[in-house]
């Protein structure tokens, strides 16, 4: 029976929804499978998007394939911030480093160490938690988690550049004032871009035509 039937071993959603009109569902169905169930009993295609798609020609993805575009965009991203934490590993043995920077800027390039760590185990945790435990299984709660993941991860990163990119302009302006300010407008100029333009409809529709 499906009440019965582990996630590992079955597509619960797919089939409580293939029960059929007037059927009651199993109470132990997770509530994010409701939808699916819905659309399948009603003969109806079942949609990812839970708001209306963005305008112009376009087509909408099934469930497995926004399961592969969240899994590779991440692998994507992650070999650039591999490249950069190399970078910054590679800065702390050299002179310079010791000769020329202040010991609060040493921490704060370690705390840009951290922030780059960081950001490298949220693009890595979807692709680790879906081999452990959804192999083989297509789910909207790991879609879900996979796009949180990947927005969360770009915080840390931009914070970790944001640090290093003040050090940096510390060294060559020799100016606190400027380096927190270039340091900021690098942050705040990456968030916009990457936070809050999908939610501003008017630049996003004119950048899409």
């Amino acid at each position: 029976m499906v009440d019965d039937a582990p996630l590992e071993s079955l597509d619960v959603c797919r089939d409580v929804g293939q029960l059929g009109h007037g059927m009651t569902i199993p109470a132990s169905v997770h509530g994010s499978c409701m939808p699916r169930i819905r659309a399948m009993q009603m003969n109806e295609p079942y949609r990812m998007r839970k708001s209306p798609p963005p305008p112009g020609p376009g087509e909408e993805a099934g469930l497995p394939d926004a399961v592969k575009e969240t899994l590779e965009e991440g692998r994507t991203i992650l070999p650039g911030i591999q490249a950069f934490i190399g970078f910054q590993l590679v800065a702390v043995f050299s002179a310079p480093f010791w000769e020329k920077l202040r010991p609060e800027e040493r921490w704060i390039h370690l705390a840009a160490i951290v922030l780059n760590f960081v950001a490298i185990v949220f693009l890595l945790t979807p692709s680790i938690y879906h081999r452990r435990r959804e192999s083989g299984y297509h789910s909207e709660g790991f879609v879900n988690l996979s796009s949180r993941m990947l927005s969360a991860s770009t915080f840390p990163l931009v914070a970790s550049v944001a640090l290093d990119i003040y050090v940096l302009t510390r060294l060559i302006s020799d100016s606190v004032a400027s380096a927190s300010v270039v340091a900021v407008a690098v942050f705040v100029f990456a968030m916009f871009w990457w936070q809050a333009l999908p939610f501003l409809g008017t630049l996003r529709d004119r950048l899409r035509r």
